[in-house]
């Protein structure tokens, strides 16, 4: 494997003279080919999957320039106390890369929303910033983000996370594997992310909180209408192993689509 690897690295620097030779004559997209030459060169340390480094290079060979950039949808937020639903709410969200997520509680009410961007989230009210606070979503960054980024910007974004990464696992549930980011074998208290290990998909995110044991799980991925990506249908938030939240995704809105519903939306409130 190392001499594969040493092979590979004299390969792609000879490759990536030749195609400085040719961004300088106007023949060669240079970042096209460096790109499809860091994939390669990935796609070969990576062949086995047994870190996170080694799952974070095959997300990035398997996913990056066909993922989407924006999409927004509909959803259902249903909130539970003791196994039953206390309130129903419908949102609207948009996400644009990168780590920006607009949340919309009211449908056609641009006015007042939330705004989760990069480690912040701002809050809105008749467009007047009310409130600005530090947060960093994980589950934006873990389930879109890193699908869109190099691997060395994904390895150096999972460093403001509270994960672990030199820990990791592969485990089986329900008759389906998964890669554990954060976590031994069969520790359940530390900070961990879950991946399909098929897809790569993020499905799972638990972490301890001043509350207790918060888990999110991404369920019922569906492919992008227009072919860019996959995005969950469902969310579930757990305190504690108790659900105290669902999410239901409707009305996707893919990449293609994405402006012309905001210029829709422009138009309506002129």
């Amino acid at each position: 494997m190392k001499k594969v690897i040493l092979s590979t690295g004299i390969f792609l620097s000879c490759a990536w003279l030749a195609a400085l030779i040719g961004q300088k004559t106007g023949l060669i997209n240079l970042n096209k080919v460096w790109t499809d030459l860091e994939k390669l060169y990935y796609s070969v340390s990576a062949s086995k999957i047994n870190s996170t480094e080694a799952l974070m290079k095959k997300i990035y060979v398997s996913y990056h320039g066909t993922w989407f950039t924006k999409v927004a949808f509909s959803q259902t937020a249903d909130y539970y106390e003791n196994d039953s639903i206390v309130k129903s709410e419908i949102w609207e969200e948009e996400y644009c890369f990168p780590s920006s997520l607009q949340i919309y509680l009211t449908p056609g009410d641009t006015a007042n929303r939330y705004i989760c961007r990069n480690d912040s989230v701002f809050i809105y009210k008749n467009n007047v910033l009310t409130s600005a606070q530090k947060a960093i979503h994980d589950a934006v960054i873990l389930s879109m983000d890193i699908y869109n980024m190099r691997y060395s910007q994904i390895m150096k974004r999972w460093k403001d996370l509270p994960y672990d990464t030199k820990k990791f696992h592969r485990t089986t549930r329900d008759d389906k594997s998964y890669y554990v980011v954060g976590a031994a074998e069969d520790d359940t208290t530390s900070n961990q992310v879950w991946f399909d290990a098929e897809q790569l998909f993020f499905v799972k995110m638990r972490k301890q909180t001043p509350q207790g044991i918060k888990e999110v799980n991404f369920l019922n991925y569906t492919q992008i209408p227009d072919g860019k990506g996959w995005i969950e249908q469902e969310v579930e938030f757990r305190l504690n192993d108790k659900v105290y939240m669902r999410e239901k995704y409707f009305n996707i809105i893919p990449e293609k689509d994405f402006y012309l519903r905001n210029l829709i939306r422009r138009l309506d409130r002129e």
